[in-house]
């Protein structure tokens, strides 16, 4: 994993900074869609509700991809319970599956 060191000494991982980025976006698009309360022209609804919304989005999808490689280091996934690495008692419809 690629780390920045900071000024005080500090090191920040990439999912750090995409948490950061993640939350900047937020706060772009929460305060433009909160902009919205006040009557704008109609060019300016348009623009603050899209990119208001594209931002959230955003912010929603970086920090999704932020925390997937967290979850990777905890250890490897178990086994989906149709996979053949499944216990029989694992199955919910064992009679439906074959042996």
């Amino acid at each position: 994993m690629p780390t920045h060191r900071t000024r005080n000494g500090g090191i920040v991982t990439g999912w750090a900074i995409m948490y950061i980025v993640a939350g900047v976006l937020a706060l772009i698009g929460a305060g433009l869609l909160l902009a919205l309360v006040r009557p704008q022209s109609a060019g300016k609804v348009y623009a603050y509700r899209m990119i208001g919304i594209m931002a959230l989005a955003g912010a929603a999808s970086l920090a999704a991809s932020a925390a997937a490689p967290q979850g990777m280091e905890r250890g490897p996934m178990t086994p989906h319970p149709f996979s053949r690495g499944a216990t029989r008692a694992a199955r919910p419809f064992t009679l439906f599956v074959p042996e």
